[in-house]
């Protein structure tokens, strides 16, 4: 797995930077964006997008149709999960929730930071380069 540079803004001065795999997604290796957690034994988490394209779920609604149990493989483990049962990550959430990524052209002097996942990352790395 890969692990992804990140900025924790302490006081709003000091950076911390660490390496952190625990708050990438395993499926699309970025930092959790609206992390949910599957049924599986594990309880792994995904982002929210991550794990409805991984299930082909179209609408986030459907995750918790209760009229319609439907059974899926969690992607980490394999193990049994029920879509209708996959919730928030809240704890995850709040984790990431005050975490800011670095622009990934920071190594050719970049020196922009915002929340990941957020439409203006996208949008500044695609006017970066």
């Amino acid at each position: 797995m890969s692990s992804v540079q990140i900025n924790i803004n302490m006081d709003n001065t000091t950076y911390l930077n660490l390496s952190c795999e625990n708050l990438t997604c395993v499926l699309c290796f970025e930092i959790y964006t609206k992390p949910y957690k599957v049924s599986c034994v594990n309880e792994h988490t995904f982002c929210l997008n991550c794990i409805m394209r991984a299930w082909d779920v179209e609408r986030e609604e459907d995750l918790y149709n209760m009229f319609n149990r439907t059974k899926k493989s969690c992607p980490t483990c394999r193990d049994p999960a029920v879509i209708q049962e996959t919730r928030p990550d809240n704890s995850m959430r709040r984790m990431v929730s005050n975490i800011q990524q670095q622009c990934k052209y920071a190594k050719n002097g970049c020196k922009w930071f915002c929340e990941p996942g957020s439409p203006s990352f996208e949008e500044h790395a695609i006017t970066c380069r």
